[in-house]
């Protein structure tokens, strides 16, 4: 089958105001169109220490376990329901 059967994905612009999805800003769009880095790459290592740092101003806290999740909404929950639950 030819790389070009399908031809490329170029959907029109359209103003979206619905509940979602959502236009993306510019800046969005140009980090998705980004490579890609791995896991355990230093620069990577580096963003997340950046992002764990701003979570703790949002949270206002200074545990330094302050931490990413990659998962679904539930997967967040539940973390969010462990780090409150304790023995007893």
């Amino acid at each position: 089958m030819p790389q070009d059967f399908f031809g490329q994905i170029d959907p029109p612009q359209r103003l979206l105001m619905g509940p979602g999805p959502v236009n993306a800003h510019p800046r969005v769009l140009r980090a998705m169109a980004a490579d890609m880095l791995g896991q355990f790459d230093p620069e990577m290592t580096a963003c997340m220490n950046q992002t764990m740092a701003l979570y703790r101003r949002v949270f206002m806290t200074d545990n330094r376990w302050t931490f990413l999740i990659d998962g679904t909404a539930r997967a967040g929950i539940e973390a969010a329901l462990v780090s409150l639950v304790e023995p007893g």
